[in-house]
């Protein structure tokens, strides 16, 4: 059951539709007064003598939408968990999936036309046996209820927003929209109250809120990254094409005999790793198995989107590319859902999440940047992809290719150790040479964290019409929150970390448990109210850049914040690549696979910053 109590139960199978019934169907089924979806497990030999069993409902399509290798992965994670088999699934399926609010478009009969999950539970068994034939004969289909007219809500801008200091109920819905995104009016009354809905018909009236249709796929996939010019054009240099020969074999054995291997592709910054990955794509589909590349950041995987694009529409038009990650429109993810479980000429690219699309037996499964920690989710149900990945190619007899030009240590040992086999791209594309590095000393207060030495190459770089990128691991305007009355700084009263200041939207936040604050306010600890912010983050950096640098620079923030708009994140992006901008500001998202040619500066600002977390992998990711 996809809903608490998240059980395995057992049901009667009716005898309608016949033959209905398979293993990893989604179906409809009363649950106490109401009705549940669930998913079918395994067939009972006998059914318990002493319950009266109810029947199963309806099925909700007429293929089962997860295979034994999901139902196994799935198993695999709630035994890891300790949890509800139920509950892990509920996790993994797309909110219309897990939904017993359906309905049935119906065509014949004196059936109406739509019939929704109740009526369908309402009909006498004769009717039912009607409804039945006509779902054999393809003349009844099923699909989520969703919400219709002007009932999804967006946000219309980025804080600050322009509310009276009051306000604090418009300042609420504007902070919900902002941390989860497009969401249903009914889903924001729910959480917030019905008493938000006067405060939301305000911010209607005013435009700071959006209110229309769900917002849809082709739109949200309008991404305009840069991606690697001509790449399905580009000639390889000796080690690229040994890389490729290399892996080629392997993923001949897996795609033919079954036999799943892991290899780590350690390639320096611009050797051309992704053109391997796509080779080995082409080289899957080929063999009729669909294959995955994932990558960390939602900004990087629409990067390896748009240039696989371009490489199958030169090499295999047929083939179709799909994006997935987890800011894309609850429709787009539940269309990707059953376009993944149908199999055929398939890549997907993706975050992490990518990882539980149902395809069957896919042969090639690429973790780009796989040091990266985002590949760790600690929120919800809890993985490393990175093992999930090596699950799912030990199942299907598939290839995983780890990449990266700084590898973690532990998947670097293990290349070493002979665990895991190691392939190598030793020199750039073009045999271009690696950029210059320089340490500067920022131990002056007045020079942090940018020295009059960085400052200068900065004029330098703007003055000849370049641009520069300049990274600050720390989001927000400040980390700190200093009282200047009793000398505390101001800390989460769940976690015990301090609270980080965001200026835009005068707030004080957690960035462990998402504990949130309306700022200012009084001291905890005195009562006093004259504080002190102490460090930077980007949004503090971002404001500094634009008094340091000539009048005309014109200055963009990329980093979780500024990117939590789907559409305000492709805008940046997208000016940036255009040169509307000469400096972009960001945390380490700016670190991963772009490619804007006129950079000709990078700055890492605090660069030690991470060495002092209390993480014994803090050098190794610092470095």
């Amino acid at each position: 059951i996809l809903r608490p109590p998240f059980a395995e139960l057992t049901y009667a199978a009716p005898s309608y539709p016949d033959g209905g019934w398979s293993v990893g169907l989604r179906v409809l089924v009363p649950l106490g007064k109401a009705l549940a979806v669930g998913v079918l497990l395994a067939p009972e030999a006998e059914a318990p003598s002493e319950h009266a069993l109810k029947e199963l409902l309806w099925p909700l399509e007429r293929t089962p939408l997860l295979d034994a290798a999901y139902l196994e992965l799935a198993a695999t994670l709630a035994a890891r968990h300790a949890a509800p088999l139920g509950q892990v699934l509920a996790a993994l399926l797309p909110a219309g999936l897990r939904t017993a609010q359906v309905r049935f478009r119906l065509d014949g009969f004196d059936f109406p036309s739509r019939m929704i999950a109740r009526d369908l539970a309402a009909l006498e068994p004769r009717r039912r046996e009607q409804a039945a034939l006509l779902w054999r004969e393809g003349r009844m289909e099923v699909a989520a209820r969703r919400p219709t007219g002007h009932d999804w809500l967006r946000l219309a801008c980025d804080p600050p927003w322009p509310l009276r200091p009051g306000a604090l109920r418009q300042a609420e819905i504007l902070d919900y929209l902002f941390d989860n995104g497009p969401a249903p009016r009914a889903r924001l009354l729910a959480a917030l109250g019905q008493n938000a809905a006067a405060p939301l018909r305000t911010l209607i009236k005013r435009e700071a809120v959006l209110a229309g249709p769900e917002p849809l796929a082709e739109e949200e996939e309008k991404v305009s990254c840069a991606a690697e010019p001509g790449l399905a054009r580009a000639e390889a240099t000796n080690s690229q094409q040994a890389a490729v020969d290399g892996l080629a074999a392997d993923l001949d054995r897996a795609l033919m005999d079954g036999e799943s291997a892991s290899r780590l592709l350690f390639g320096v910054t611009g050797s051309g790793k992704t053109l391997v990955y796509l080779r080995l794509a082409l080289r899957c589909l080929k063999a009729g198995r669909p294959a995955l590349i994932l990558a960390p950041e939602v900004a990087l995987a629409c990067a390896v989107w748009k240039t696989a694009q371009e490489y199958f529409q030169a090499v295999m038009p047929e083939a179709e590319v799909m994006l997935s990650h987890g800011y894309q429109a609850p429709a787009r993810k539940e269309a990707h859902f059953f376009r993944a479980a149908q199999g055929g000429p398939l890549v997907v690219v993706g975050t992490r999440s990518a990882l539980f699309l149902p395809l069957s037996a896919p042969g090639l499964i690429v973790v780009d940047e796989e040091h990266d920690e985002s590949y760790k989710q600690e929120e919800r149900l809890a993985y490393q992809a990175k093992e999930v990945a090596w699950f799912r190619a030990r199942q299907a007899g598939a290839l995983l290719l780890l990449g990266s030009a700084t590898p973690d240590v532990k998947t670097f040992h293990a290349a070493h150790a002979g665990g895991l086999g190691l392939v190598e791209l030793p020199h750039r594309v073009g045999r271009r040479p690696l950029p210059e590095m320089r340490l500067v000393d920022i131990r002056d207060p007045k020079q942090a964290p940018l020295a009059q030495e960085t400052l200068s190459e900065l004029h330098e770089a703007l003055e000849a019409g370049d641009q520069a990128l300049i990274m600050l691991n720390r989001r927000g305007y400040a980390p700190l929150m200093y009282c200047l009355d009793c000398e505390a700084t101001l800390k989460c009263r769940e976690c015990e970390v301090g609270l980080t200041y965001h200026k835009a939207r005068e707030r004080l936040l957690c960035h462990y448990c998402g504990l949130s604050l309306g700022f200012p306010l009084t001291c905890p600890t005195c009562g006093g109210s004259n504080f002190l912010t102490m460090g930077e983050g980007t949004e503090q950096l971002e404001e500094r850049l634009t008094q340091l640098l000539p009048e005309d620079t014109v200055v963009l923030r990329l980093d979780r914040d500024a990117a939590r708009r789907q559409e305000r994140m492709e805008q940046i992006l997208r000016d940036f690549a255009a040169g509307k901008a000469q400096v972009l500001v960001g945390t380490q998202m700016l670190s991963k696979g772009h490619n804007f040619p006129q950079v000709t500066r990078v700055v890492v600002a605090d660069g030690d910053l991470g060495l002092n977390l209390p993480d014994y992998r803090a050098a190794e990711r610092s470095f």
